[in-house]
């Protein structure tokens, strides 16, 4: 994915910024294209040479490339960490039983938007 910001910052996605040492260029720096192929945020996790174990040796990395970035960091604290949705990440266990305590807990039902009064 490809996000511009209003600043002119050109971000992987929307939650980048998360990872503290991704540095971003600006297209009012550099061609958006150059910044595509070229920019330090787009290529520190292409590629499989950042991926530690397991997915370094898994079969569906060229798949989900490892899945994301930023929620790794948010969950695992690492952004080259296995994503914790991942059920081969060792912290997959205790994501699900969150979930599934959190699935359960339905104090307010929710309500969803219709046309009139959106």
């Amino acid at each position: 994915g490809i996000n511009v910001a209003p600043d002119g910052e050109v971000l992987p996605c929307h939650a980048a910024a998360t990872i503290p040492h991704l540095r971003f260029d600006n297209v009012r720096d550099r061609p958006l294209s150059e910044i595509w192929y070229r920019g330090e945020a787009f290529n520190a996790y292409r590629g499989d040479d950042w991926m530690q174990e397991p997915c370094r040796s898994c079969a569906r990395k060229t798949e989900d490339f490892g899945g994301c970035r930023c929620q790794a960091m948010a969950l695992a604290g690492d952004p080259a960490a296995t994503d914790p949705v991942c059920i081969r990440s060792p912290l997959h266990g205790a994501l699900q039983a969150r979930a599934n305590a959190f699935a359960g807990n339905d104090a307010a039902p929710m309500i969803h938007r219709g046309q009139p009064g959106s």
